[in-house]
């Protein structure tokens, strides 16, 4: 079983927001929550898995741990984990978003910029995804499994 905080454990080194920083500082259990959330959302984006994202839920010290239901390899945890960043950089875009029609004309053409920023490394995201997965199809032990070649 992979525990979904092996996936939270990749993609945080690409999460950059002090929001996310000092949640994990103030209450770990509303860190793990938002992450799940930004997994489970995003995990559909991954449904050509090779393995299954079927999940469990185990009750350790009254804490409850969320587990995949296979051992998950580095590239499928690095994928989820892409897939978790994907999530919060959205969440990211839609928050300037959000404040756009409340700041000053002024300020209006800098944060168009950023946004347009922001969306450009989006799409970067999406494609380096995108080249993950192709890797992660291509990589040898998983080949004969593609339903091509008569696995699955």
């Amino acid at each position: 079983m992979t525990p979904f905080t092996d996936i939270y454990s990749f993609a945080i080194t690409e999460i950059t927001d002090y929001k996310v920083q000092k949640m994990i500082s103030a209450d770990i259990n509303s860190y793990y929550k938002y992450m799940m959330s930004l997994l489970l959302k995003g995990k559909n984006i991954f449904s050509d898995c090779l393995q299954s994202l079927d999940y469990i839920s185990q009750v350790e010290n009254n804490v409850t741990i969320w587990y995949f239901v296979n051992t998950l390899t580095d590239s499928e945890k690095s994928i989820l984990a892409d897939i978790v960043t994907i999530g919060w950089f959205k969440q990211r875009i839609q928050d300037l978003l959000a404040w756009q029609g409340k700041i000053s004309d002024p300020n209006f053409k800098d944060m168009n910029v950023e946004i347009k920023q922001k969306s450009d490394y989006l799409f970067k995201l999406y494609e380096q995804l995108s080249r993950d997965k192709e890797t992660y199809f291509a990589e040898k032990d998983n080949f004969n499994k593609l339903d091509f070649f008569g696995g699955l």
